[in-house]
């Protein structure tokens, strides 16, 4: 699970650079 909210906020972050 905590994986998971991790992987999920790092997909964002990523997301937000790439903007």
């Amino acid at each position: 699970m905590f994986l998971l909210r991790i992987s999920l906020n790092w997909h964002q972050l990523l997301a937000a650079t790439l903007t």
